[in-house]
């Protein structure tokens, strides 16, 4: 039964060793508003048998708490250390107490209970001396200090984002209003309708479709650049337009050769055959088609005024 005592008396001692509690300031005197800190500080053989003390915004009457930081938990092999920082002040001179702290522990899995208190402290508050023998000054005034490009940058950029969205609003309103697009894009200049078609025609014979046996293919992209040609030379929807309807909407006009025209004529007679009675021309009729569209895009690539604005241009240079 002594044996059995002795085990019990150890394991309470063996808790006691590790169920301390303290509390300590960093300084023990202040001015007036000044600040300073608190640590407290408990330890443990297991975390969770520590109840720690719940604080509000003051300690006393006298004293503030500004800040607290979260418990903080240390392991060290089989103990806890426990442990909170708090920024205290005061507003009040005189010698103030700081009351001891109540650290509750329970000892065994019954919920027995041990309380331990940490040491009282104190801090002394004192205030400025006065001399009393020198007249009283006015109160001075609030210092004023110039704006930083950190303080004023926000403002300026919130400034020009709202400047830019009304901007942004009006010209959306006259936009929507006109019926008109928001942000009108620069067209990129037009190549003129000669320089198009003659490149498409080059492309058209590295091809070499005619010589594949495509011949259909072949007279459907060659009509198909010189109907091209004609929509954006002439301004005829020739796209749209069979063989005959062309050559009647090119009879009334004049600044085309007849010879060009009859080209045409012949190569579109052509195509319409190729394409509609599946007829297979000779290689010279393949040529020679190819050859009359490059002829009628550089014949009517300039009208006779152009031409003879240009002769005359070049009679003065020669003069």
């Amino acid at each position: 039964m002594k044996k059995f005592g002795l085990i019990i008396l150890s394991i309470l001692f063996f808790q006691g060793i590790f169920a301390q509690s303290e509390a300590n300031i960093d300084k023990d005197s202040i001015l007036i508003g000044d600040q300073f800190k608190l640590k407290l500080e408990a330890n443990s053989i297991n975390q969770n048998k520590i109840i720690w003390p719940i604080f509000k915004d003051s300690l006393t009457k006298n004293i503030e708490i500004l800040s607290k930081s979260p418990i903080d938990t240390l392991q060290n092999k089989d103990s806890y250390l426990l442990s909170q920082e708090f920024l205290l002040t005061s507003f009040d001179t005189g010698f103030h107490q700081i009351p001891a702290f109540e650290i509750i522990y329970e000892i065994n899995e019954d919920g027995e209970k041990e309380l331990r208190m940490t040491d009282p402290l104190s801090i002394y508050v004192g205030t400025v001396e006065v001399d009393t023998s020198k007249a009283i000054m006015p109160i001075k005034g609030p210092i004023s200090s110039p704006y930083t490009f950190k303080e004023i940058a926000p403002w300026a950029f919130g400034g020009l984002v709202l400047v830019g969205l009304i901007i942004l609003a009006v010209v959306y309103y006259k936009r929507r209003k006109q019926n008109k697009p928001i942000i009108k894009l620069k067209a990129k200049p037009k190549l003129p309708a000669h320089v198009i078609a003659l490149s498409e025609l080059d492309k058209l014979k590295t091809r070499k479709l005619w010589q594949d046996g495509r011949f259909k293919l072949y007279y459907t992209e060659l009509t198909d650049i010189i109907r091209t040609y004609l929509d954006n030379r002439y301004g005829i929807e020739a796209m749209e337009m069979t063989s005959d309807e062309i050559m009647d909407a090119l009879l009334s006009n004049k600044s085309i050769d007849e010879k060009l025209k009859a080209k045409l004529k012949d190569t579109l007679l052509t195509s319409d055959l190729v394409k509609f009675a599946k007829q297979k021309p000779l290689a010279t009729e393949n040529d020679n088609n190819w050859s009359n569209m490059v002829d009628f895009v550089e014949g009517t690539k300039r009208t006779p005024q152009e031409i003879k604005e240009r002769e005359e241009k070049e009679e003065v240079v020669n003069v």
